[in-house]
């Protein structure tokens, strides 16, 4: 089976909309407001071109945690009776927002790459067969000569 890159418009997945959408609106990425961007999230779903079940259907599943996290959230929560209890309590968000944060790394990381690819681009080298023959000339000199001016410090 191949593995086959979804791209709805500029999205590559559904944690590249989610990180888009958190960037757009400038929302601190530890306190997702999880109610206003499902709603985001399901608009741009549903404008979406693609109809293709295969290509949507990751991006239904991130929209389907965002609605258990959504009716998590909303819920009332039960009475606690020791504060042992509310420690082990976690945010329903921490695990999404665990997620946005690798997912966040490795973009970074990947846009660092092109901008690396787009300077060495840029770079001209000397072809290797001139290269080649210029060490081949060089052999044949004697070695005191070839590190003639060469200090310990070079």
């Amino acid at each position: 089976m191949q593995d086959v890159t979804i791209r709805l418009d500029a999205f590559e997945g559904p944690l590249d909309l989610l990180y888009h959408l958190i960037e757009k609106n400038e929302i601190d990425i530890y306190d997702i407001p999880i109610a206003a961007l499902t709603d985001q999230y399901l608009a741009y779903l549903d404008t979406a071109e693609d109809r293709n079940m295969d290509g949507l259907s990751e991006f239904l599943v991130m929209a389907a945690t965002l609605l258990e996290i959504k009716s998590k959230l909303l819920l009332p929560k039960p009475k606690r009776e020791t504060e042992e209890t509310e420690e082990t309590e976690q945010d329903p968000r921490a695990e999404l927002v665990q997620r946005l944060l690798e997912y966040k790394k490795i973009k970074e990381v990947t846009n660092e790459w092109k901008e690396r690819a787009e300077r060495a681009a840029k770079v001209f080298y000397k072809p290797a067969d001139q290269a080649i023959a210029k060490l081949r000339q060089q052999e044949k000199m004697p070695l005191e000569d070839f590190l003639a001016g060469v200090t310990m410090d070079d």
